[in-house]
């Protein structure tokens, strides 16, 4: 990653081109340099987060401040974020202004967090029930955080290795824990045709009545339209999508995504724009 102008690396090293780097340093430009003591097990994973840097991996440093697989750097050291994880941190992303973690941890800054926690600058909170194997990799786009792995379950859900968190879900508040669940691309909702040049239909069911909404975004995640946001009946709905953005505009050929929300369900597909007539 990069902080403060300089390239920062991490790893299973022990020396950068000759000058001490405990498997983390620092690149200005010219030279290599350590920092700090750097750590005594692998440097997994770096972050920038809010201005601050951020380290994840197999380490533990036990100084004044114990930094248990996840480090905050001061600016002359090392620290500990709260007491840490009770294993491997592999993953780092943002989410709503938060840090995320993921990774083989049971636990973090001792709250239970199975495999994948937020950090809000002064607490730990888990993602719901996160997942049931080790989690290997984050990623946000737009208000979504994406996570793989090796897991096959996530939010007490079907997740074979993928699966999708969004605060801005649309659930019934009596039902717990059902915002990390299953993505299944292109199942749901179900557009046709796809590849599609003017326009195209997207069609899906919804098993009751409720909130649902129907949003498209690029692929740097920006939202580019609603097509439905309110409640619909149960039963079988279809909207179609002109290739146009929010103002009117016809959005460049090129993929991308549609999610549906509603009180049962999030899934995501994907849609392809073909050059115009």
């Amino acid at each position: 990653t990069t902080f403060e102008g300089d390239l920062i690396a991490g790893g299973d090293f022990d020396a950068a081109l000759g000058n001490p780097g405990n498997r983390v340093a620092r690149w200005d430009g010219a030279q290599w340099t350590p920092m700090s003591g750097g750590f005594p097990a692998r440097c997994r994973e770096l972050d920038v987060h809010q201005g601050s840097l951020f380290a994840g991996g197999n380490f533990t440093i036990f100084q004044e401040d114990p930094a248990l697989r996840i480090a905050q750097w001061s600016g002359v050291t090392w620290e500990g974020l709260d007491i840490g994880a009770n294993h491997t941190v592999r993953a780092f992303a943002e989410l709503g202004g938060d840090l995320v973690a993921g990774g083989s941890f049971l636990q973090v800054g001792g709250v239970a967090a199975s495999r994948v926690a937020r950090w809000n600058g002064a607490d730990w909170q888990s993602l719901g029930s996160g997942v049931d194997q080790e989690l290997t990799s984050l990623l946000t786009v737009g208000e979504t955080l994406f996570a793989c792995g090796r897991f096959l379950s996530a939010g007490g859900r079907p997740s074979k290795r993928i699966a999708m968190w969004s605060d801005a879900t649309l659930r019934d508040p009596a039902e717990s824990d059902t915002r990390l669940v299953r993505v299944v691309p292109g199942a749901t909702p179900f557009a046709a045709p796809n590849p599609f040049i003017d326009e195209t239909t997207l069609r899906f069911s919804t098993a009751r009545e409720g909130a649902v909404s129907l949003t498209l975004f690029d692929l740097t995640g920006r939202r580019v339209r609603d097509l439905t946001q309110g409640p619909l009946p149960s039963g079988t709905h279809t909207f179609t999508w002109d290739g146009r953005d929010v103002l009117g505009r016809r959005v460049a050929p090129g993929v991308y995504f549609v999610r549906l929300q509603s009180v049962d369900e999030v899934r995501t597909g994907r849609l392809v724009r073909v050059g115009t007539r």
